[in-house]
């Protein structure tokens, strides 16, 4: 029985049905308990009616006077007694008197065995007394007598455990019974309520068995009952919901990309076609430049396969391997850079003589991506300036601004999307602001950008590390430096103000 439905009911009834028979047991202590004590009451009042009966007709049997009675008149008020009480459910009135016994006619069908059979039990002692016999255990309630003859004399009223035990079984047959209806009935409606409760689990695995790329438009259905099985139905559904939009934008993704390439692809291919075919014509300064547009297109496809290579391992744990680096340096050698990549009017303002600690060769690949921005998207004509300062709360802020025509706002709000470009933007990858971003979200920092018309500023902020910083290691199992800044040297230059706050991609 693998089924939640066959196995939730089943052990839900067996549980109930080992507490109903406890209960029940206890049940039938109690009723046998309470019908012995019932029993003993009857027994006690039927001795009363008997006292109160031989005080008026024969006073002297109990010893209220000093003239007991003789056999004779005992005999004749035990007959008369009897006449008058000469049935009962419960109990056997007896009198003996001499050789004769003198009881109840109509009584217990055990007690009128024993009696048949002159195996009534006498009493033993003047209390009362439970005695075993054939016809099991009977309870035996003495009444002492006497007479004016030196003969045995007595009266005792008997009471049949047995009838008290049966009644008390038939009431445990009963319960049981009932109990056992109600199981029945309420193992069958509780099997219906888990079917029931228990669908969106069906349906949510054949949604998930059903489920593949090219088919996640399936959901399970939701009613709305506010329970665990439909808050896990609904998660369930949203993650469809997630996952068909993830595969929805790698598809976009993939189908960008491939565009991308397919272009420079083109432009290379058709133009070494070209060479090919008119190589005996053309001249070397048309050869030369088909050389190197066909070797710019190969740049920019090998840019275009770095950047995406960058954004594939961004969540990779050793993407960024951080060190402390001085402030100095790092920007002396990003001056190198820049100067090789042969981008004009780039200016690089004086920076603290401080340390950080971060990964450089990516913060340095971040600069460069904002410095070549910040170069195509303004045609090569911009001011571009460089530089860092440290805040109050030794927060490390690296900013490139441009007086070049601002940011298209058909990409303002996608900025840092993959492929995230305006329709000017022809020679961009548009994936320069993406990497920026994955670079600065490794180090826990932020981007901050700035644009109108008369030029852009992208800030990028990395903020102090301290030791209760859960990311100590920042891509690798060496602890990071428990503070990602130290004070700026005093005696050195004094942090620059900032510059306006950001940039574009």
């Amino acid at each position: 029985m693998r089924s939640l439905q066959v196995r939730l009911p089943v052990l839900a009834v067996a549980t109930v049905a080992v507490s109903l028979v406890l209960s029940a047991l206890l049940v039938f202590e109690v009723l046998l308990l309470s019908g012995e004590r019932r029993l003993d009451d009857h027994l006690d009042q039927e001795a009363r009616r008997v006292r109160d009966w031989l005080v008026r007709t024969a006073p002297g049997a109990l010893g209220t006077t000093d003239d007991p009675p003789d056999v004779a008149d005992l005999a004749d008020a035990a007959e008369q007694y009897l006449a008058v009480h000469d049935r009962s459910d419960t109990h056997m009135t007896v009198f003996r008197i001499g050789d004769r016994l003198l009881s109840t006619s109509d009584a217990p069908s055990s007690l009128e065995v024993l009696r048949d059979e002159g195996a009534l039990p006498a009493p033993r002692t003047l209390e009362d007394d439970t005695v075993a016999t054939v016809e099991g255990d009977v309870r035996v309630h003495p009444v002492a007598l006497r007479s004016s003859a030196d003969v045995e004399t007595g009266a005792f009223v008997l009471g049949s455990l047995d009838v008290v035990r049966g009644d008390a079984f038939d009431a445990l047959r009963q319960l049981l019974l009932t109990a056992g209806i109600g199981l029945v009935v309420a193992g069958g409606l509780l099997a219906l309520a888990l079917r029931r409760a228990l669908r969106p689990l069906q349906e949510l695995a054949t949604a998930a068995k059903t489920a593949n790329i090219e088919q996640l438009g399936q959901r399970v259905e939701l009613r709305n009952e506010g329970d665990e099985v439909s808050v896990l139905a609904n998660e369930f559904n949203r993650m469809l919901d997630r996952l068909e939009r993830s595969v929805a934008d790698q598809q976009a993704f993939m189908a960008t990309v491939s565009h991308e390439l397919r272009t420079p692809i083109t432009i290379a291919r058709g133009h070494l076609e070209v060479l090919r075919s008119a190589r005996d014509t053309l001249d070397e300064e048309a050869v030369d430049e088909t050389v190197a547009l066909v070797r710019d297109e190969l740049l920019r496809m090998q840019r275009l396969v770095e950047d995406l290579l960058i954004l594939t391992g961004a969540d990779a744990p050793d993407f960024v391997v951080a060190r402390q680096t001085s402030l100095r340096e790092f920007f002396d050698e990003l001056h190198l850079r820049v100067a090789g990549l042969g981008i004009p009017h780039v200016v690089f303002e004086p920076v603290p003589d401080t340390t950080f600690c971060a990964d450089g060769d990516r913060l340095a690949q971040a600069l460069l991506n904002l410095i070549t921005n910040a170069h195509v998207h303004s045609s090569g004509l911009a001011r571009i300036e460089v530089g860092a300062d440290v805040d109050d709360d030794e927060s490390l802020r690296l900013h490139v601004v441009d007086d070049g025509p601002g940011i298209d706002r058909s990409v303002q709000d996608r900025l840092f999307e993959p492929f995230a470009r305006s329709d000017s933007a022809t020679r961009s990858t548009g994936l320069g602001l993406s990497v920026v971003r994955a670079v600065i979200d490794a180090h826990g920092g932020e981007v901050q950008v700035v644009s109108g018309p008369n030029g852009t500023s992208v800030t990028l902020v990395l903020h102090p590390r301290t030791e209760a910083d859960p990311a100590e290691t920042v891509g690798g199992d060496e602890p990071a430096p428990a503070d990602l800044l130290p004070r700026t040297d005093p005696a050195h230059d004094q942090p620059v103000p900032p510059r306006a706050s950001a940039r574009h991609g």
